[in-house]
């Protein structure tokens, strides 16, 4: 399973670069306006789309799936992955801050959605990047809680979503399996079974795409990861 991207929520991120920590509420309501998300009428906001749907296709697909068996309460899902490709798509990039995010929802465990604002935040170098067009990276904030923050990804082998957030309401959303993109789990890290973290790893034969796949992040990281560093000597 994909282990995505970890980070301080967006008001740690605030607090620790100006010393202002903000409530929650006005914190959100000023995030929603530099944005460009609420609207002259009444404060209301674009409505998100959602792309999920639990059905008995994907409660069948769970049945057979290891990961599901060592979790608690997953949600079970089923993916329109064209028409969320499509949506992703239309995201404007961290390079335009100026322009309007996507509005996308996506499903909390419980069975509710949470809405995000997204933005296209590529990982790879642009020619790395231009070699692997299926390999697409986002970023995004809550706008049901002010405090939880995205990061997800979607690749040949599927989509994957992890969500933080200071109020313990994080969850993350992966496929049932190494093989089904098309369907999917959202579940809390804490609902994992204890008995879950020692078993077997998971045994398998990547395939050339996945390797290239993997490489390419990988490469990313570790690009970006010097880029910082040679940042911070510089400006020490």
């Amino acid at each position: 399973m994909t282990q995505l991207y970890h980070g301080p929520p967006t008001t740690q991120r605030l607090a620790a670069h100006t010393g202002w920590c903000p409530r929650p509420r006005r914190f959100r309501a000023l995030l929603l306006t530099a944005l460009g998300l609420a609207t002259a009428a009444h404060g209301q906001q674009r409505p998100a789309q959602n792309f999920f749907q639990a059905d008995a296709a994907a409660r069948t697909a769970a049945a057979a799936s290891p990961l599901a068996t060592a979790l608690t309460r997953p949600q079970a899902l089923t993916l329109d992955a064209a028409g969320l490709r499509a949506a992703l798509a239309t995201a404007p990039p961290e390079s335009r801050p100026g322009a309007a995010p996507l509005m996308l929802a996506l499903p909390q465990p419980d069975g509710t959605s949470a809405r995000f604002a997204l933005r296209e935040a590529p990982v790879m170098a642009p020619a790395l990047a231009a070699r692997y067009p299926m390999i697409k990276t986002y970023a995004g904030v809550g706008l049901d809680d002010a405090t939880a923050t995205v990061r997800l990804d979607l690749t040949p082998q599927g989509f994957h979503a992890q969500v933080l957030s200071s109020t313990g309401a994080g969850f993350a959303i992966t496929p049932v399996s190494l093989t089904d993109p098309r369907h999917y789990l959202s579940y809390r890290r804490q609902d994992m079974q204890p008995a879950a973290s020692q078993a077997p790893a998971c045994r398998f034969v990547a395939t050339p795409a996945q390797e290239q796949a993997t490489a390419a992040r990988v490469a990313a990281w570790r690009a970006a990861a010097g880029g910082a560093a040679r940042g911070a000597a510089r400006g020490a």
